[in-house]
């Protein structure tokens, strides 16, 4: 793993896994027996372009679980189930708290996917979700995920965030 800076305590590896379109991303928190734990949210802040193509009703955001949506701020996304729909192209920023996750891992799966393109991302960790933002803006999706990170002193805490990119076939397109 490399460290980030030399007095810093996180450390990340990304590792590419074969020509699958996978990359992942482990990381280690470390806190020194002379500094106090650490107990805090940690969000993974993705900004997806899929195939350079803008934010809009193209573009579809899923999760494995019944979406509740509170704080929304703006009116061109549509809260389906367990999907996120943009209603008309993105002419200022939308943003949402979303909740109805389980404390399981399966829920920290969210798909991003372009309709007119056939691009798609899918993103996984082996942690489950604290927290959950949706974002977005004429240029980005951002589904924003977080995780409950605690570590105790000499004792380090590890996780991985997984981004399997792939196509759609052709029917989905």
């Amino acid at each position: 793993m490399a460290q980030v800076a030399d007095d810093d305590p996180v450390l990340a590896e990304p590792v590419a896994v074969g020509e699958s379109g996978r990359v992942a991303v482990v990381i280690r928190l470390n806190r020194p027996e002379h500094l106090n734990p650490i107990d805090t949210e940690m969000y993974d802040h993705n900004f997806f372009v899929l195939d350079g193509q803008p934010s809009g009703p193209d573009v579809e955001v899923r999760v494995p679980f019944k979406l509740e949506a509170s704080n929304v701020r703006g009116d061109a996304i549509q809260i389906g189930s367990d999907r996120l729909n943009y209603l008309k192209p993105i002419e200022t920023a939308n943003r949402m708290q979303l909740k109805g996750f389980s404390a399981s891992p399966t829920d920290f799966d969210v798909r991003v996917e372009n309709r007119k393109t056939g691009a798609g991302v899918r993103v996984t960790s082996d942690r489950p979700l604290s927290d959950m933002v949706f974002w977005t803006s004429p240029r980005t999706t951002c589904p924003e995920t977080y995780i409950h990170v605690h570590a105790e002193r000499g004792h380090p805490m590890d996780w991985k965030i997984s981004y399997d990119f792939y196509s759609l076939p052709a029917a989905a397109k």
